[in-house]
């Protein structure tokens, strides 16, 4: 299996948490014996193509970021543009993972078995970023398989999200769902949620088989629940 992680940061290039987290999942990956990429912005000094611990990293070289919000849209955009010319997510991968969970127009695979996944941080701007990246990609690609992960804090964030699958009539759109915590708070993370649109078949079976184990695993008291339903069946 080859993957692709799309990140804007990746060591040496350090922002936050979100690079540390792509180092750390491509090694994991990496040591199961999964062929990792990783496309990321390097700053000068940085080479354009390494191998760092079992995983390929392909850079292009962008300028600081700006801190100036509309100089910003402006660089992320010609960032996007950068990568989209190294033409990577063109070369035959069976996953891509945008780890930012912004992708633009573009940014897909056209390799039928491939997974695009994308991971967000459930700001309302993000819920509606991701529609529109989707309705791009399954424009382009209906019958590739897509994961959307999402925190749960407050439900009524994440209800417009789901409806808006049913309301765009996507077909083959499953819903899989993991409290910890009651969804009535936007201080925390309650759980979490992934749709998966053309999952594989019977797929929602092993779900339901997974999840109480997850449940009972993860559970930091007596509350738990979980939920796995079609949003829109086949």
């Amino acid at each position: 299996m080859r993957a692709l992680l799309v990140s804007w940061e990746y060591p040496p290039v350090i922002e936050g948490g979100l690079g540390r987290h792509v180092r750390k999942l491509s090694e994991h990956l990496s040591s199961e014996g999964i062929e990792v990429h990783v496309l990321t912005r390097g700053g000068g000094r940085s080479a354009v193509w390494e191998e760092r611990h079992g995983v390929v990293v392909h850079r292009v070289r962008e300028p600081d970021f700006p801190r100036d919000v509309t100089a910003f849209v402006h660089w992320v955009r010609a960032m996007n543009r950068d990568m989209l010319e190294r033409r990577l997510v063109r070369s035959g991968y069976d996953v891509i993972s945008a780890a930012d969970g912004r992708p633009e127009k573009g940014l897909w695979t056209e390799n039928e078995q491939g997974l695009p996944v994308t991971v967000f941080e459930a700001q309302d701007d993000e819920f509606r970023a991701v529609e529109v990246a989707f309705t791009v990609a399954h424009s382009r690609w209906p019958n590739g398989m897509y994961a959307i992960w999402y925190p749960i804090k407050l439900r009524q964030q994440t209800l417009p999200f789901q409806r808006w699958f049913a309301r765009h009539k996507i077909p083959k759109v499953l819903c899989a769902e993991l409290l910890l915590h009651p969804d009535n708070s936007a201080l925390r993370l309650n759980g979490c949620g992934m749709i998966i649109v053309n999952p594989p078949w019977k797929f929602e079976r092993q779900l339901e088989e997974l999840l109480p184990v997850l449940r009972q695993h993860l559970a930091q008291g007596r509350f738990g629940e979980h939920h796995v339903s079609w949003l829109t069946p086949e």
